[in-house]
């Protein structure tokens, strides 16, 4: 996580889905940030124990390159 970097390829993973699987390649397109939601108190994803000095929860934004066949969980595994 801490050592994503600009231009570093990554998979595009769908989950919470029917068939959950690998359904395109992307880019990382922007440096790590912290991820704002942890330090809302209304938020789903909030993290009491995250500080803004100290956060516990980063993200980057990613860059669609091509969608590609869904390659699913048991596939993967085979």
């Amino acid at each position: 996580r801490d050592q994503m970097r600009v231009g570093d390829g990554v998979l595009f993973y769908h989950s919470s889905c029917p068939e959950p699987g690998i359904a395109g390649i992307a880019d990382v397109a922007s440096a790590p940030y912290p991820d704002p939601t942890q330090f809302d108190p209304r938020s789903p994803y909030h993290d009491p124990a995250s500080k803004p000095d100290a956060p516990r929860w980063l993200l980057v934004d990613v860059r669609a390159l091509r969608k590609t066949r869904l390659l699913g969980l048991a596939e993967m595994r085979e």
